[in-house]
């Protein structure tokens, strides 16, 4: 179990870039493996362990912080607990889940998919039955231009769900690093979670998390430059 944080602790963003920075110098053989390795897998898997490598990677990051050498075991450690991981991401990616699910809707609405499913029912229908549907897939996409509905629903799920699902994420922050490192429940690590965000500053995290998804963009920016060009030609 990691040590109780002092209670006179400060989130510095400064300190933090500085302190990964270190233990990655220190360690970059086996982190950037790990690294590559989660990537990997997670690919492989559709996310599903996403959550499970993601929190080994923190464990081993930790270990660096704590002034121990990382281990390439604890990286596969918290497998064991996929089903706990697997329920944090969906829990932490609920609201992008609901949101991509409503714009979804109306865009399967307008879809071939949907215009040959709605043919061949009705199809079916006026043969069993003397009632005639009125209204044919082209009618639907012409009331859905019409109205922007497309439009409006994104707006409105960026309002009510994306935005929102921001600010729930960052709250999110210590989740997965409260599990791997404590053990505690999805709701204990939660709770834990909050109050560490909102003690240590909400808005601190968001510059942070910023920071650090700009970094992920320039390294991945880099490493896509420098790459060789394949010479295979369709």
């Amino acid at each position: 179990m990691a040590p109780d944080i002092p209670f006179h602790a400060s989130l510095r963003i400064r300190k933090c870039f500085a302190d990964a920075l270190s233990v990655w110098a220190s360690n970059i053989p086996i982190l950037f493996a790990a690294s590559v390795v989660a990537f990997g897998l997670s690919m492989i898997s559709g996310t599903l362990l996403m959550g499970s490598l993601y929190a080994g990677m923190l464990l081993m990051t930790l270990r660096g912080l704590q002034g121990q050498r990382p281990n390439f075991r604890d990286l596969f450690g918290q497998v064991r607990r996929f089903p706990r991981f697997f329920s944090i991401t969906v829990f932490i990616m609920l609201f992008f889940i609901l949101g991509l699910v409503l714009i979804a809707v109306p865009l399967f609405l307008q879809s071939d998919i949907f215009a040959a499913l709605l043919t061949e029912f009705s199809s079916r229908y006026s043969q069993e039955t003397d009632l005639i549907i009125a209204y044919g897939p082209e009618d639907i996409v012409d009331f859905l231009k019409a109205k922007d509905v497309i439009l409006v629903t994104v707006l409105i799920t960026f309002s009510l769900l994306f935005l929102p699902g921001l600010f729930f994420v960052i709250k999110c922050f210590y989740m997965y690093l409260l599990v791997a490192d404590r053990g505690v429940r999805l709701d204990e690590a939660y709770v834990e979670s909050r109050k560490a965000v909102e003690k240590y500053g909400f808005w601190k995290h968001v510059l942070l998390t910023g920071a650090a998804f700009g970094v992920l963009v320039c390294v991945l920016g880099v490493v896509v430059y420098f790459a060789p060009e394949s010479d295979v030609h369709i």
